[in-house]
């Protein structure tokens, strides 16, 4: 490390970490691009029971943000994390939730909008099913989906001519009441993951505001909160898209890697650790 990384970091110490999750299952998918987002129930508890033995406490993504923006004059490291998850899968309400309650864990949701709407298109584990239990083949239609400069939800459709399967959402996603029940519990906060979970950087600027913008009405109007965090999909963004979110109240967003948080960082692209179960 450099001398000037080193001044760096010294004026700008560590302030915790946001984890980035996504699911949370008895049973792991067979594909690695999938399997990468799911942990079991079992580690999720003996990670969170590892890192309090470790001096660590679980805090709100509210409190990682005020430590980051916090003027007082604190040169210390930070022992905080906030768990965070993406796109709002049932099995965090069936298998994170209870284990969250009983550890008295605050936990942020970055929903979808469309995941409680029961309308959601869960193309990455509908391909599961289109490549029939071929690894291999998987694995290179997403590389494939994942460098093009198409969307790529709309070029997985296109290229296996299938549409959306409705009834993966209605099985696989969170509703409003299960939602709303979290958010009473005091733990979990929720913020928004757009409307439909698209490359932003990859549509039009109209249709980007859009994602954000109707995301945001949607929640508020159904969990009767403010939402203030945001976590980019795919993790792709750029400045136009940071200004949108500004413009529209949003108060900090997130990708989906990067590791621990500074002080003064840039709040509108903050790093997480990203958890994967080996």
């Amino acid at each position: 490390m450099s001398i000037k990384t080193k001044i760096k970091h010294l004026f700008h110490p560590i302030q915790g970490e946001i984890w980035c999750l996504h699911r949370v299952v008895w049973q792991k998918s067979i594909f690695s691009s999938n399997r990468e987002l799911e942990i079991t129930p079992d580690f999720l508890k003996d990670l969170i029971t590892e890192k309090i033995q470790q001096g660590f406490s679980f805090v709100s993504i509210d409190d990682i943000l005020s430590d980051i923006n916090c003027k007082k004059w604190d040169l210390r490291k930070k022992k905080r994390i906030n768990i965070s998850f993406d796109d709002g899968f049932l099995d965090i309400y069936e298998n994170a939730f209870p284990i969250f309650k009983k550890m008295n864990i605050p936990f942020t949701i970055y929903l979808v909008g469309d995941f409680p709407e029961k309308t959601s298109d869960l193309w990455w584990i509908q391909l599961e099913q289109y490549v029939n239990n071929d690894p291999q083949l998987f694995e290179n239609r997403m590389k494939h989906f994942y460098n093009s400069n198409e969307n790529m939800r709309d070029l997985m459709h296109k290229v296996t001519e299938t549409s959306p399967d409705k009834d993966l959402s209605e099985k696989m996603t969170l509703s409003w009441n299960q939602l709303q029940e979290m958010v009473s519990s005091g733990l979990c906060t929720i913020g928004c993951h757009s409307m439909t979970h698209p490359a932003l950087t990859r549509i039009s600027h109209s249709q980007m505001a859009k994602e954000l913008s109707e995301s945001k009405q949607l929640i508020e109007n159904n969990i009767q909160t403010t939402v203030k965090h945001f976590s980019y999909p795919h993790s792709m963004e750029n400045k136009q898209i940071q200004t949108v979110l500004k413009n529209l109240g949003y108060q900090s967003a997130c990708i989906g890697y990067g590791g621990s948080i500074r002080k003064g960082d840039n709040p509108f692209k903050l790093n997480r650790k990203y958890i994967i179960q080996k």
